[in-house]
């Protein structure tokens, strides 16, 4: 099957396409900063003025499982300790990583 070319872009779509490529960037660095958040939320109890539980604050504040915030927690782990070697592109990529030891 014969494939056709491929468009070129104009300057302006090129430069457009940049920007946006920047912001997808910065979306999928963030689970990493959302899960160095929650860890600290939790290890230094900073919900417990308006929830009694970790679980509660996910539930409540942001409308996620306790579980989705501990896998944000443990993804952003994963990454933090990657950074050096490897930078992890995403959460699924860091949460797959896991169960390899440190």
């Amino acid at each position: 099957m014969e494939t056709l070319p491929k468009p070129q872009l104009t300057m302006a779509q090129s430069a457009r396409k940049a920007e946006l490529e920047e912001h997808v960037k910065e979306y999928a660095a963030a689970y990493e900063k959302a899960g160095a958040a929650l860890r600290e939320i939790r290890d230094e109890g900073l919900y417990t003025d308006e929830f009694d539980t970790f679980e509660e604050y996910c539930s409540e504040k942001w409308g996620v499982t306790a579980r989705r915030g501990y896998q944000l927690i443990d993804a952003a782990e994963i990454a933090k300790r990657c950074e050096p070697m490897v930078q992890i592109p995403n959460e699924r990529a860091a949460r797959a990583l896991a169960g390899l030891t440190p």
